[in-house]
């Protein structure tokens, strides 16, 4: 996780050296980074899993839609529902 957040932060810098000049950073131990690493990697997890979730919904909705506005897909209303 961190040497993601470094890499990501090696870019850019490269791109912004001048600014990132006055930044100054620590290097922190390995318990710290450990620590860091078991709080921060639920949410990184969650967040790729939203994003593979998001992906497959995109491509439902771009194959069901067009589908369902065309009449070539019917969704039955219950009996109760009024259209």
């Amino acid at each position: 996780m961190i040497q993601w957040m470094l890499f990501r932060f090696t870019v850019f810098s490269s791109q912004h050296l001048s600014e990132s000049q006055k930044i100054k950073l620590i290097n922190p131990t390995k318990k710290v980074k450990n620590n860091f690493n078991e709080i921060i990697k639920p949410i990184f997890d969650k967040t790729i899993e939203n994003h593979k979730e998001n992906k497959t919904l995109k491509q439902l909705r771009n194959t069901l839609l067009p589908k369902l506005m065309s009449g070539e897909i019917r969704v039955p209303l219950e009996e109760n529902e009024e259209v």
